[in-house]
This record gives C-alpha cells, sequence and structure tokens, in this order.
C-alpha cells in the first residue's frame, strides 16, 4: 500500500502544474517549509522535505525515498497538523493559528502564551 502512495506522490510531484483557475486550492501543489522556530530556528532540518496538503484532508511529506502521510485541516483561524510518525514531524503537530495563508504562503504561528513557535510554507 505505501509503495502505492509513494509512486502516486511521485507521479503527482512530476507532473504538477500550476493553474491560475485552481490557484486557491491547495491540491496537487508542492509546498516546502521555508521557516520553522520554536525557541530556535530549526528550518535546516527540513530542507529536503516536500509537502502537499490535499483537499481531502490528507498531508503528504516527501523526504528522498520516504513518504509520510499525516492529515490537515482549516477552519477559520486555524490550521491543524497531525503526522503520527517520524520525529521530526511530530514536531509541527499542533493546532496552528493562521497570520498569513494565500496561494503562495501560509505562515502560521503557535498561539500559546508560553510558545514563540513560527511556521511557514512556500509554494514551489
Amino acid at each position: 500500500m505505501q509503495r502505492i502512495i509513494v509512486i502516486s506522490f511521485l507521479f503527482l510531484f512530476c507532473s504538477c502544474k500550476k493553474d491560475s483557475t485552481t490557484e486557491e486550492s491547495n491540491a496537487f501543489s508542492t509546498w516546502k517549509l521555508d521557516y520553522y522556530f520554536d525557541g530556535i530556528d530549526q528550518s535546516s532540518d527540513y530542507g529536503n522535505f516536500y509537502f502537499m496538503f490535499n483537499d481531502d484532508g490528507t498531508l503528504m511529506a516527501h523526504e528522498g525515498s520516504k513518504l509520510t502521510v499525516g492529515r490537515w485541516s482549516d477552519s477559520n483561524s486555524r490550521f491543524n497538523i497531525q503526522f503520527d510518525s517520524n520525529p521530526l514531524l511530530l514536531k509541527l503537530k499542533r493546532d496552528w493559528l493562521i497570520v498569513e495563508k494565500s496561494a503562495s504562503v501560509i505562515k502560521l504561528k503557535d498561539d500559546a502564551i508560553s510558545s514563540d513557535a513560527m511556521l511557514h510554507f512556500v509554494r514551489q
């Protein structure tokens, strides 16, 4: 099953084109984690990851030949990321506050009083 997911992801990753008519949709778009700060800048830990936020709520994180599938959702001012494996991706698992969201950037911050965490994705 995971082999099918990897092959599907690679097919979509290689054949995606930006289409201005569906620019608001995240499906079939590849994103990079541009900035992740949680006490210290941890952005470089995610330099090899590519992310796909699919319309069905699945979130695919691709790193080399490894694929981790999680979930995402957004409602009103909240953006939720869920992963159940991969220690690096587990750090991103939380309910984020949306600071900015457009067709080319997603900027999030943790709204917990004691947290300074920020997370930025840019569309590739």
